[in-house]
């Protein structure tokens, strides 16, 4: 499959894909890293084939010289008082090597190497969030426990509140992506990759296209969602409504592309009971405004019902992404830096071509 069908949007039928396949089958179908793996290969294995890869992977971690390097920094960034959460996510994500092949000009990263930058994630959120004391990195050794350290730092805790499992499971497979090289994140992540810089120099530019208006939206909505979380959970949506309303624009609403977002109606339907207070709040505030709830506001109704922070909200949006970017940044890597080749380039140099994003 060529890499432009990663994963992309019918917009007639609306339906989110993924290598082919639609985003809400699969997410409803697997755990999450069996479709990171897909999302990332296009194999689609079964759960236990799935934890031995990440065992192979996460074995393989404890051998490089990874811990060193990212606890330096660590420690460097804990001087730093002034520094926003998202600059530590990035300043410790740039230490992040998995393999020898990434100090190599030009060298292209492989299946195994994404695997294990996926892996570290959770550590890198756990990281970004303590000032205090370094947090060793933890042994994934199979699907539930990688799930299992994701809410763990995104809580700082056990989760014991909020959704169940098998909820949090289908919402991490909802963000894998689905609209293909249309988003400023994949864009940017892709004109990185065709100038042959590393890997993790892409994730980092494409986290920093995580704007208000795109991806980075959703920390907005978490916000306002936040300030009216308690009457929501008291089923007070009137009053819920009128103050999420109060002030626009309303984040979490409408899209520029879907009318409807499936991943919300989804989501929604499929855990009705847990869902219900947010839904009934989505139903008010379109009654109120005449759009839509998107992505940002299911973000920010699992958010605001784990308590977590809205930045935080955002990290996790792009982690859970970062399957997707890494896939089109390999695509993108192996093929020609502009697109084309030199003769055609020379042919058709006045107008910049499509094909370079």
């Amino acid at each position: 499959m060529s890499d432009d069908v990663i994963d992309n949007y019918d917009l007639d039928n609306n339906v989110l894909f993924i290598r082919g396949y639609n985003l809400i089958d699969i997410a409803d179908a697997n755990r999450y890293l069996q479709n990171a793996w897909f999302a990332l290969t296009g194999s689609l294995v079964n759960e236990e084939q799935m934890d031995r890869l990440i065992q192979s992977a996460s074995t393989e971690l404890k051998q490089t010289g990874l811990v060193a390097k990212i606890k330096a920094m660590h420690q460097l960034i804990n001087t730093l008082p002034s520094l926003t959460l998202m600059q530590r996510f990035m300043m410790l994500l740039s230490q992040v090597e998995v393999s020898a092949a990434q100090c190599k000009v030009m060298a292209p990263v492989n299946d195994g190497d994404c695997l294990k930058i996926i892996l570290l994630m959770p550590w890198i959120i756990s990281l970004t969030r303590s000032s205090e004391s370094f947090i060793d990195l933890p042994a994934i050794e199979n699907c539930k426990s990688f799930e299992h350290y994701f809410w763990l730092a995104l809580t700082g805790k056990a989760a014991s509140s909020g959704l169940d499992d098998e909820a949090r499971c289908r919402f991490m497979s909802l963000l894998l992506g689905g609209f293909g090289i249309v988003t400023p994140t994949t864009t940017t992540v892709r004109f990185i990759a065709s100038t042959k810089s590393d890997v993790i120099s892409a994730l980092i530019g494409g986290f920093c296209a995580t704007g208000p208006a795109h991806m980075g939206a959703c920390k907005y909505a978490i916000m306002r969602l936040s300030s009216v979380i308690d009457d929501v959970e008291k089923g007070n949506i009137d009053a819920a409504a009128n103050h999420y309303c109060k002030d626009k624009p309303w984040p979490g609403f409408g899209h520029p592309i879907m009318r409807n977002d499936v991943r919300v109606d989804f989501f929604f339907s499929r855990f009705h009971m847990l869902m219900r207070p947010f839904s009934a709040l989505a139903r008010a505030i379109s009654d109120n405004s005449g759009l839509q709830p998107n992505v940002d506001f299911l973000i920010a109704s699992v958010m605001s019902a784990h308590r977590v922070m809205p930045e935080l909200g955002l990290l996790a949006f792009f982690v859970c992404r970062v399957p997707i970017l890494l896939a089109h940044y390999q695509a993108r890597f192996s093929a020609h830096s502009f697109g084309l080749s030199s003769e055609d380039l020379r042919e058709k140099y006045k107008k910049v071509p499509q094909s370079w994003l």
